[in-house]
């Protein structure tokens, strides 16, 4: 350790806390994909996790929760880690048993009182992709064809319609795509699907539409966009249908390579 110098002027931080810089609404943990195996340990162990995450007197109190919907069929995911069910056994069927462990921390995180929770997707459910694997195209191109937008749409919109009225579980916000400019094949260790800025688009407007038919109170978070410096495109995309922009209360950006700058298309 490097001894003080003598020298060393005292730094005074002044905290003024009647100007309001930031507003944080609140701090999350994802459930992928850990909660689908810790959900299944044995009860003392499985809710001791529980408290530490989401009971603010045992624990930190997370305000947010992120649960992932899978897409299932992921055999080809060497990692059983990564690898998650879905709700789906037929087009509009659905078989809520499936994913028990994921669910049983999604409970928890409910009965400790987390305030906000997020359903989110790395991919459709196999049936309706180009390369029938969650993990996306051989090539990496976009694994979701347009003739299945709308189908997406209502099976996310009956997932979410289970989980509010079935589970009592208060989704404010729908994330149906994550990372889309990574080219996801299947050779991917997780699930994942390419989308390029007007696909991204398109699939939002028909999940608007969606929305409104089934008259579902949840949000859209878009776009999880994997990193800063690649995101404008999206953004610009999004910006041009005033319509699907007025909707978006924000855009969803990952932080990996945060020191790259992207335009302001407000």
């Amino acid at each position: 350790m490097t001894p003080i110098s003598q020298n060393s002027k005292t730094v005074v931080v002044t905290i003024n806390a009647q100007s309001t810089a930031q507003t944080m609404e609140g701090f999350g943990a994802a459930g992928a994909w850990w909660a689908q195996d810790v959900g299944g340990w044995e009860d003392e162990k499985r809710r001791l996790i529980a408290d530490l995450l989401f009971d603010s007197a045992k624990g930190i109190g997370l305000s947010f929760y992120r649960h992932n919907i899978g897409g299932g069929n992921g055999e080809n995911i060497q990692d059983v880690w990564r690898r998650a069910e879905t709700f789906e056994v037929a087009p509009g069927q659905y078989d809520w048993t499936r994913d028990a462990n994921a669910m049983w921390m999604l409970r928890a995180a409910r009965d400790r009182g987390v305030e906000h929770f997020v359903v989110f997707v790395n991919s459709p459910p196999a049936r309706m992709t180009v390369s029938g694997l969650t993990t996306g195209e051989k090539d990496g191109k976009s694994n979701l064809s347009p003739e299945m937008y709308a189908e997406f749409s209502q099976y996310m919109v009956d997932v979410i319609r289970h989980l509010q009225d079935e589970e009592n579980i208060p989704v404010d916000w729908l994330s149906p795509i994550n990372e889309p400019q990574w080219n996801w094949s299947y050779k991917n260790g997780q699930e994942g699907c390419h989308y390029g800025p007007a696909e991204v688009l398109d699939l939002t407007r028909v999940l608007l539409e969606t929305l409104q038919q089934n008259q579902l109170d949840v949000k859209l978070s878009l776009f999880e966009s994997g990193e800063w410096k690649t995101a404008d495109v999206y953004i610009e995309k999004l910006a041009s249908d005033p319509q699907v922009w007025d909707a978006l209360p924000h855009l969803s950006i990952h932080s990996y390579w945060s020191h790259a700058r992207i335009k302001n298309a407000s």
